[in-house]
Protein backbone atom coordinates (compact mmCIF):
# COMPACT_ATOMS: atom_id res chain seq x y z
CA UNK A 1 0.00 0.00 0.00
CA UNK A 2 1.20 3.41 -0.85
CA UNK A 3 0.41 6.27 1.43
CA UNK A 4 -1.92 8.72 -0.29
CA UNK A 5 -3.16 12.10 0.83
CA UNK A 6 -6.11 13.83 -0.76
CA UNK A 7 -6.42 17.52 -0.06
CA UNK A 8 -7.48 20.59 -1.99
CA UNK A 9 -5.39 23.03 0.07
CA UNK A 10 -8.21 25.55 0.09
CA UNK A 11 -9.54 27.73 2.82
CA UNK A 12 -12.46 30.06 2.85
CA UNK A 13 -15.94 30.91 3.95
CA UNK A 14 -19.35 30.42 2.48
CA UNK A 15 -22.39 32.28 3.62
CA UNK A 16 -25.82 33.15 2.36
CA UNK A 17 -29.44 32.73 3.12
CA UNK A 18 -32.87 31.94 1.84
CA UNK A 19 -36.09 33.87 2.24
CA UNK A 20 -39.51 32.46 1.42
CA UNK A 21 -42.86 34.20 1.68
CA UNK A 22 -46.34 32.88 1.03
CA UNK A 23 -49.11 35.40 0.48
CA UNK A 24 -52.77 34.65 -0.15
CA UNK A 25 -54.39 37.82 -1.55
CA UNK A 26 -57.66 35.96 -2.25
CA UNK A 27 -59.15 32.75 -0.87
CA UNK A 28 -58.61 31.06 -4.26
CA UNK A 29 -55.19 32.55 -5.06
CA UNK A 30 -51.88 31.90 -3.33
CA UNK A 31 -48.45 33.31 -4.21
CA UNK A 32 -45.09 31.97 -3.07
CA UNK A 33 -41.89 33.95 -3.44
CA UNK A 34 -38.39 32.59 -2.82
CA UNK A 35 -34.94 34.11 -2.93
CA UNK A 36 -31.60 32.44 -2.15
CA UNK A 37 -28.11 33.94 -2.09
CA UNK A 38 -24.80 32.07 -1.78
CA UNK A 39 -21.42 33.73 -1.45
CA UNK A 40 -18.17 31.74 -1.56
CA UNK A 41 -14.89 33.43 -0.63
CA UNK A 42 -12.18 30.83 -1.28
CA UNK A 43 -8.39 30.98 -1.48
CA UNK A 44 -5.51 28.54 -1.74
CA UNK A 45 -3.66 27.75 1.47
CA UNK A 46 0.09 28.38 1.51
CA UNK A 47 1.73 25.64 -0.53
CA UNK A 48 -1.40 24.93 -2.52
CA UNK A 49 -0.87 24.68 -6.25
CA UNK A 50 -4.28 23.64 -7.60
CA UNK A 51 -5.62 26.99 -8.80
CA UNK A 52 -8.38 25.10 -10.63
CA UNK A 53 -9.85 24.06 -7.29
CA UNK A 54 -10.99 27.65 -6.82
CA UNK A 55 -13.44 27.12 -9.68
CA UNK A 56 -15.78 25.32 -7.26
CA UNK A 57 -17.26 28.72 -6.39
CA UNK A 58 -18.40 29.09 -10.00
CA UNK A 59 -20.31 25.81 -9.96
CA UNK A 60 -23.13 27.18 -7.82
CA UNK A 61 -25.37 30.10 -8.70
CA UNK A 62 -24.88 33.15 -6.51
CA UNK A 63 -28.59 34.03 -6.66
CA UNK A 64 -31.83 32.21 -7.32
CA UNK A 65 -35.34 33.62 -7.20
CA UNK A 66 -38.80 32.25 -7.91
CA UNK A 67 -42.43 33.33 -7.88
CA UNK A 68 -45.16 30.69 -7.98
CA UNK A 69 -48.86 31.35 -8.39
CA UNK A 70 -51.62 28.86 -7.52
CA UNK A 71 -55.10 29.89 -8.65
CA UNK A 72 -58.29 27.89 -8.09
CA UNK A 73 -60.66 28.41 -11.03
CA UNK A 74 -64.36 27.56 -11.47
CA UNK A 75 -65.29 24.10 -12.74
CA UNK A 76 -62.71 22.24 -10.61
CA UNK A 77 -59.81 23.73 -12.57
CA UNK A 78 -56.62 25.16 -11.13
CA UNK A 79 -53.82 27.12 -12.77
CA UNK A 80 -50.20 27.01 -11.70
CA UNK A 81 -47.68 29.52 -13.04
CA UNK A 82 -44.05 29.55 -11.97
CA UNK A 83 -41.21 31.88 -12.88
CA UNK A 84 -37.69 31.23 -11.67
CA UNK A 85 -34.37 32.96 -12.21
CA UNK A 86 -30.96 31.33 -11.76
CA UNK A 87 -27.73 33.35 -11.88
CA UNK A 88 -24.84 32.31 -14.08
CA UNK A 89 -22.46 29.43 -13.42
CA UNK A 90 -19.20 30.97 -14.66
CA UNK A 91 -17.04 27.87 -14.22
CA UNK A 92 -19.41 25.84 -16.37
CA UNK A 93 -19.97 28.71 -18.84
CA UNK A 94 -23.71 28.68 -18.19
CA UNK A 95 -25.34 32.11 -18.50
CA UNK A 96 -28.11 33.20 -16.17
CA UNK A 97 -31.55 32.10 -17.25
CA UNK A 98 -35.23 32.56 -16.48
CA UNK A 99 -37.81 29.79 -16.82
CA UNK A 100 -41.59 30.08 -17.02
CA UNK A 101 -43.74 27.00 -16.34
CA UNK A 102 -47.52 26.72 -16.67
CA UNK A 103 -49.95 23.97 -15.72
CA UNK A 104 -53.73 23.72 -15.99
CA UNK A 105 -55.32 20.94 -13.94
CA UNK A 106 -58.86 19.58 -13.70
CA UNK A 107 -60.05 17.48 -10.74
CA UNK A 108 -63.19 15.37 -10.90
CA UNK A 109 -65.60 16.34 -8.16
CA UNK A 110 -65.90 13.61 -5.54
CA UNK A 111 -63.54 11.24 -7.39
CA UNK A 112 -59.79 10.69 -7.25
CA UNK A 113 -59.37 11.56 -10.94
CA UNK A 114 -57.11 14.36 -12.22
CA UNK A 115 -56.02 15.54 -15.64
CA UNK A 116 -53.46 18.22 -16.36
CA UNK A 117 -51.67 19.91 -19.23
CA UNK A 118 -48.23 21.30 -18.43
CA UNK A 119 -45.74 23.36 -20.44
CA UNK A 120 -42.22 23.72 -19.09
CA UNK A 121 -39.76 26.37 -20.25
CA UNK A 122 -42.60 28.28 -21.91
CA UNK A 123 -40.58 31.44 -22.49
CA UNK A 124 -37.66 29.87 -24.33
CA UNK A 125 -37.25 26.95 -26.73
CA UNK A 126 -34.20 25.78 -24.72
CA UNK A 127 -31.65 26.97 -22.20
CA UNK A 128 -28.41 25.70 -20.75
CA UNK A 129 -28.55 24.60 -17.10
CA UNK A 130 -25.37 22.59 -16.66
CA UNK A 131 -21.92 22.57 -18.17
CA UNK A 132 -21.24 21.07 -21.55
CA UNK A 133 -24.14 20.77 -23.94
CA UNK A 134 -26.92 19.85 -21.51
CA UNK A 135 -29.84 21.92 -22.74
CA UNK A 136 -33.27 21.87 -21.19
CA UNK A 137 -35.79 22.16 -23.98
CA UNK A 138 -39.36 23.38 -23.89
CA UNK A 139 -41.65 20.50 -22.99
CA UNK A 140 -45.37 19.85 -22.92
CA UNK A 141 -47.22 16.88 -21.54
CA UNK A 142 -50.63 15.65 -20.48
CA UNK A 143 -51.05 13.68 -17.27
CA UNK A 144 -54.09 11.71 -16.19
CA UNK A 145 -54.06 10.07 -12.78
CA UNK A 146 -56.44 8.27 -10.52
CA UNK A 147 -56.14 6.56 -7.16
CA UNK A 148 -58.17 3.38 -6.87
Amino acid sequence: MLPATLANFMAGETYGGTAAVTWQPLSRWRLQMHYAHLQMDLALKPGGTDAGALNVAGNSPRSQAAVRSYLELPGNFSLYTGVRYVAQLPTQRVPSYTVVDLSLEWRAKGRPLRASFTVGNLNDDRHLEFGGDTYIERSAFVRISSAF
